[in-house]
């Protein structure tokens, strides 16, 4: 998954949805802080056609109706707009904090903003027909009257002149150095709209009342123009779209257009009955246009977008005089600025509606003017009636969303194709009235790197009980072939009663695979604020690692590499919003760094709350390990390393076992390794004997011990668990890998667990993904580990997909004993099963106990560890049979 987004291809709606979305109607009174606070669509039981964002408004304090021809966006991230209604120049702080105002003279009308890199503006000014240079560090402002009519914008040349359209159809060059404005007319034209200036020296602009496109020579002095099919349709705003054509909106016609000059063809598209596009911008591959009808931001996609006319245009002559030079003199004054913090509203959800066409999204605030793109920070900016605004990705629902933080549906390095699984399944609660209910599911890929505007999304029902597999959900029912991201589940009834699992994987020829597979998490999984969480790279340097976050609530931190010894050799501030998904591929790449053997990725969070993630990727087989996030509650004095294997386990011979402890304390850490061999029901007891190792972790150091079994204990042929008991708390994580017959390794990560991870009385620990499907498909073997000094009694249960029981047995663990049971559906029920359900139930007053799953590929080797979900057990649970023992192994 190494390989960069490429276009996303989103399945086009059915039907036409209507585009006329729920906005805040604003008064007409001169107060925002009489606005009541912005009311946004409930996100709750989301169509699969609607795609989700949210909007914040940053609303002026003691405004008015503002309005803003452009946004600029300053390389530091403030943002800046001219109102003329208001009279005023603004900026508003990169952290969203802070408005800066520059009240102007009486009567000014600053509109348009064009930024030097000196931080000065060129401005014009509609009220007094004016030039300004604005220097907002001084609040010197430099004015020169223009004797036309209304200066749309400018569009400055590389020797210092600028061009000015007029709305009065003139065109104007303005030469600041001599104080001169040359004004080029002709009866041809009756208004010009905003510039677009070609490298070449060409100038673009439309005639806004006739209909018209315009290309001016350098000189001024001739032009081509082609009539509009629509001489009516107010074309406005121009600009060379993502690709490489130009691309202008036909205000009063609803639509856009697209022109290639070199064929004079052009290309209408139809947005609705009930729109006027104003403002361009582009954004990954799209199309982006503000509407000031519904208040709302418009993604058109054209790769996939119909147009409703194609037409080649005739081109005419047109010739200017340019003869009409006037000196003008400047007018000097000083600005006093003002400083107030905005009327903060929070981020809301809202819904986006999907046509053929394109995506729009209410803004939440009436009209939306200039539009301002900042990729790096997260953030699509937009002007509108009572402040500046900002479309951010979709916030988290409820805290019992589910995630996927890394789900993909895309090819990647070495031509592999990613494809994620998942199983859902509906515990099925019964409440004190009435019946367990269905689970109406809405499944939402969050696409890495997007801000908003695509988001692929499907639906699905879970009855109680039962579970729902669904295979490549993102690249079929959910339309986003070619994307990656976050994968968010949420339940539209009973969420607590929502589990789930997902697969990451690629598949050979021969149909075998190689992935990694996790539960489903919630936002107990994330780093807060304060809080530092990490991952432990691989120790072989030529596996990629690929790692990133899940943005749950605004974040700002630090994304750091930490080399074994706890030397921090680079780091990344960040800053995102709620629901943004980055991923770096691989992570020390995006550093700068090569890959450090045993590093640790940090993520350190000052402020919100995200989820890490995590994979190490085989350069030989692509095989990926999962690299469990550790957060700081998963460090331990005690804690349990399981389904460990040297040249035996559920690998098979070639298993090797990896190790990583990191103490994070200020003081050296001794820690004991202790390693139990498991045992098979039908094989002999392990030896008495437990071997056992010390070493010592440094402060705020990684130590690795390599094929630790083998290296450390002297042992082969072997597989089970290691306790690790340490003087202060550390975190331990094991790899098990197999070799691949064609080169290259696989297998799967091991996380330290503590001992609340364990099944207490009471309760019964879920596998909702069991697979047992033949000897040469998939194979799950399931360990039971005793870590008591007395015996403990128990139950596996088997339930199928349908809810219904197909089998159980019981078990008795001696003390400290594992026990391996080799397909283990099978043993029990004597049947196979594509996927069900597995519960390790202790007898009451007896246990805890741990548990685990390792799924096996057999045609590849490959493995996933499977951790249970602990729940409360039942009071009458379902499901119990007698024991099965006997039955054909399915495939033999």
């Amino acid at each position: 998954m190494t390989r960069p987004l490429p276009h996303p291809r989103p399945r086009r709606a059915a039907t036409l949805l209507s585009t006329c979305l729920l906005v805040l109607a604003v008064p007409a009174v001169p107060a925002l802080a009489d606005v009541p606070t912005p009311v946004f669509p409930s996100p709750a039981g989301e169509y699969p056609g609607i795609i989700p964002a949210s909007v914040r408004l940053y609303g002026v304090p003691d405004g008015g109706r503002y309005d803003a021809a452009n946004l600029v966006l300053a390389p530091d991230g403030t943002v800046w707009s001219a109102s003329a209604n208001e009279n005023v120049v603004a900026r508003l702080s990169a952290d969203g904090t802070e408005y800066t105002r520059w009240k102007f003279p009486t009567d000014a009308s600053p509109s348009s903003l064009l930024l030097e890199p000196d931080g000065t503006f060129w401005l014009t000014e509609l009220g007094g027909f004016k030039v300004g240079k604005f220097d907002p560090a001084t609040g010197a402002l430099k004015e020169w009257p223009d004797a036309a009519r209304r200066p749309t914008a400018l569009a400055k040349r590389p020797d210092g002149k600028l061009w000015l359209p007029e709305t009065s159809g003139t065109l104007a060059l303005f030469d600041p150095a001599a104080d001169t404005f040359t004004y080029f007319t002709t009866r041809d034209i009756a208004s010009l709209s905003y510039p677009l200036l070609e490298a070449d020296g060409t100038l673009w602009a439309a005639d806004f009342l006739l209909g018209r496109l315009l290309r001016f020579a350098p000189d001024g002095l001739t032009a081509k123009r082609w009539e509009l099919p629509n001489t009516l349709s107010s074309p406005s705003k121009i600009f060379r779209g993502p690709d490489g054509a130009l691309w202008m909106t036909l205000y009063a016609s609803s639509e856009l257009a697209r022109f290639d000059p070199a064929t004079n063809e052009i290309k209408v598209f139809q947005l609705g009955s009930f729109l006027l596009p104003y403002d361009l911008a582009t954004y990954k591959g799209r199309i982006l246009f503000s509407d000031q009808r519904n208040g709302s931001i418009g993604f058109f996609d054209p790769k996939d977008a119909l147009p409703v006319l194609t037409k080649t245009l005739e081109p005419k002559d047109v010739t200017l005089e340019g003869d009409d030079v006037r000196t003008v003199t400047p007018v000097e004054t000083v600005l006093v600025p003002t400083t107030a913090a905005p009327i903060d509203f929070p981020a809301s959800v809202v819904s986006g509606a999907v046509s053929d066409n394109f995506v729009e999204m209410a803004s939440g605030q009436g009209l939306v003017w200039g539009l301002a793109v900042d990729e790096t920070r997260g953030r699509i900016w937009y002007a509108t009636l009572g402040g500046i605004g900002t479309l951010l990705p979709p916030v988290p629902v409820t805290v019992d969303d589910l995630y996927v933080p890394a789900a993909a549906s895309i090819g990647g390095q070495n031509g592999v194709e990613w494809t994620t699984d998942i199983v859902a399944w509906n515990r099925g609660t019964k409440p004190e009235t009435g019946d367990p209910v269905t689970i109406p599911v809405s499944e939402r890929l969050i696409p890495n790197g997007w801000i908003a505007g695509y988001g692929p999304g499907a639906s699905f029902d879970v009855l109680p009980g039962r579970l729902v597999a669904r295979f490549d959900p993102i690249g079929t029912e959910m339309g986003g072939p070619d994307s990656f991201g976050a994968l968010r589940l949420v339940a539209n009834a009973v969420p607590t009663d929502l589990f789930g699992w997902a697969r990451v994987s690629w598949k050979r020829e021969d149909g075998g695979t190689y992935g990694f597979a996790r539960n489903a998490v919630k936002v107990d999984r994330a780093v807060g604020e304060g809080q530092e969480g990490f991952l432990f790279a691989p120790p072989d340097a030529s596996q990629r690692t690929n790692a990133g976050f899940f943005v749950l609530e605004l974040v700002t931190g630090t994304l750091a590499i930490v080399d074994p010894a706890g030397t921090e050799l680079a780091s990344l501030p960040f800053s995102w919003a709620a629901g943004t998904h980055m991923q770096w591929s691989t992570v020390f790449d995006g550093l700068g760094l090569p890959a450090i053997p045993s590093a640790r990725v940090v993520f350190r969070v000052a402020k919100g709350k995200l989820l890490p993630f995590g994979m190490s990727i085989d350069g030989a087989t692509n095989d990926p390990i999962d690299l469990v996030p550790r957060l700081p509650g998963d460090a331990g004095t005690l804690q349990w390393l399981f389904a460990l294997g040297r040249g035996d386990g559920p690998l098979g011979p070639g298993t090797r076992t990896d190790v990583q402890l990191f103490n994070g304390g200020e003081a050296e850490a001794s820690v004991t390794l202790v390693f139990r061999q498991a045992r098979t029901e039908s094989g002999p007891e392990p030896p008495a004997d437990l071997p056992a190792a010390t070493v010592t972790v440094p402060a705020k150091a990684v130590v690795t011990l390599a094929d630790v079994l083998g290296e450390t204990f002297g042992l082969d042929g072997v597989a089970g668990g290691i306790d690790v008991l340490s003087d202060v708390p550390v975190h331990a994580f094991a790899r098990v890998t197999a070799p691949d017959e064609a080169g290259g390794r696989f297998g799967y990560g091991v996380p330290g667990l503590l001992g609340n991870a364990s099944i207490p009385s009471g309760s019964r620990g879920v596998f909702i993904a069991v697979t047992d499907s033949g000897w040469d498909v998939v194979e799950s073997e399931l360990q039971l580990t005793n870590p008591m000094d007395v015996p403990v009694t128990l139950t596996v249960r088997l339930v199928s997909a349908q809810a219904e029981a197909v089998g159980s047995r019981g078990y008795t663990l001696q003390p400290k004993e594992t026990l391996r049971v080799p397909a283990a559906w099978f043993a029990i029920a004597g049947n196979g099963t594509y996927f069900g359900r597995m519960e390790v139930v202790p007898a009451q007053g007896s246990g805890p106990l741990f548990a685990t799953v390792v799924r096996r590929d057999k045609k590849t080797g490959d493995g996933d560890l499977l951790l249970p979900f602990v729940l409360p057990e039942p009071p009458a649970p379902s499901g119990s049979v007698a024991p099965v023992t006997s039955g054909a192994r399915p495939g033999s």
